[in-house]
């Protein structure tokens, strides 16, 4: 019986490095793509597939832990900068926290599919940035002026 457990639990440990590897790969592939002149922050937010799926999944708990490494391990491996790292893990965290109570409130229940709750994480993920940057660098009102612009870029597709 504990070999059994053992398996079970190296192939879920295998499966959610997998996923934590695909993610980083995902952002290293929007860091490719060529950015809008005046819409420099939009990005396609491919890895914030996995994280809907580690959501759904393995829960909110652990969708935590897994923002917080792809944040570390990304701003890491292609080159730290304490500013970018935080903002990838404070919009990070926060859509991970939107998402998940989004996932617990309304996809269960089949109300918000998949994409609907990718829009609010790509929704929150923006909020979450424009406060940190309020926070630590501009303690300027004026920045919230960019969250209409932001609103309307999530819709685009």
């Amino acid at each position: 019986m504990e070999l059994q457990d053992n398996t079970q639990n190296q192939s879920e440990i295998f499966t959610k490095a997998l996923w934590i590897l695909i993610a980083i790969s995902l952002s290293a592939l929007e860091m490719l793509l060529p950015r809008i002149p005046l819409l420099p922050w939009l990005k396609p937010g491919f890895a914030n597939v996995i994280t809907i799926m580690w959501i759904i999944k393995y829960g909110v708990t652990d969708a935590l832990l897994f923002s917080f490494l792809k944040s570390w391990i990304t701003s890491f491996y292609f080159g730290f900068s304490f500013t970018s790292f935080l903002l990838s893990l404070g919009g990070g965290i926060f859509a991970t926290i939107v998402m998940g109570n989004a996932w617990l409130l309304f996809g269960k229940q089949r109300i918000l599919g998949t994409i609907g709750i990718g829009m609010v994480g790509a929704l929150a993920h923006n909020c979450g940035q424009i406060c940190i940057i309020y926070l630590t660098m501009a303690r300027n009102s004026f920045i919230f002026y960019q969250l209409p612009f932001m609103c309307a870029a999530i819709k685009i597709p």
